[in-house]
């Protein structure tokens, strides 16, 4: 009588070992294959960055200013459409205590973004990220909030000697 819950359970513990949960990159493709066929969706997501700058070269004004973005709060929503080639992004950046509303419509190749921070709508045809000016670019939008938009965007480009 003992010995049939023994072997009832070596049997189990066999099966799933002989049997396993099947090769891992089999696995990882026909996930991306059911993935791939997704035709529309709508996810949601929500995120909280810490992030890090090198203030090497910032001063001690511009150093203070960063501090304020260190921690970032992101939540949105994404809605895309393969067969119609669109897609909605709704994010809310909460920014040094202060919420920022984003739209991004894609369609067809073209993206638009919306915002109450740019007086129009700003459309993106080719979106092409330099590395080199990531720094430059940072710095301009640091000084834009530091000085309250009192300086143009062009002088805020130009390096300084």
């Amino acid at each position: 009588m003992k010995r049939v819950p023994v072997l009832l359970l070596v049997v189990v513990l066999l099966t799933g070992i002989l049997t396993g949960c099947g090769n891992p990159v089999e696995s990882f493709n026909k996930a991306s294959e059911k993935t791939e066929r997704v035709n529309s969706a709508k996810v949601k997501f929500s995120s909280n960055v810490n992030m890090e700058f090198y203030e090497d070269s910032f001063t001690a004004e511009e150093k203070k200013e960063l501090g304020k973005y260190k921690k970032v709060t992101v939540q949105g929503e994404y809605y895309f459409d393969k067969s119609k080639k669109e897609n909605l992004n709704k994010i809310n950046f909460n920014l040094a205590g202060k919420g920022v509303d984003l739209k991004i419509y894609g369609r067809k190749g073209e993206t638009y973004i919306v915002t109450p921070l740019l007086p129009k709508i700003l459309v993106i045809k080719k979106m092409i990220l330099n590395p080199s000016r990531c720094r430059e670019m940072l710095r301009c939008l640091l000084a834009f909030s530091m000085h309250r938009g009192r300086k143009t965007l062009t002088s805020l480009f130009r390096r300084k000697p």
